[in-house]
């Protein structure tokens, strides 16, 4: 099972980012570099055959994710359901 790359993982971290900065507040500081950092190690796990499938599917996950947020669909969703609006 090959991974998708419709997404670098500097783009999965701001999605990711964007929404948990939306929902608790924080700051996002170096927390953007960090995730992305952590999706590069993922990325490189997800791509090697010899590793297991739960790492190819997390990343389809996230790139779905990343996906919605861009087109605006999860936002609203997420903190309807978070009970902030």
């Amino acid at each position: 099972m090959k991974i998708r790359k419709d997404y670098d993982p500097r783009g999965i971290a701001n999605a990711l980012v964007s929404i948990g900065t939306d929902l608790t507040g924080q700051e996002r500081s170096d927390t953007v570099d960090d995730c992305e950092n952590a999706l590069y190690q993922l990325m490189a796990i997800a791509e090697n055959e010899y590793n297991f499938d739960y790492y190819r599917k997390i990343w389809e996950v996230l790139e779905c994710l990343t996906e919605k947020f861009e087109n605006g669909d999860i936002l609203d969703r997420v903190l309807a359901d978070a009970g902030c609006y």
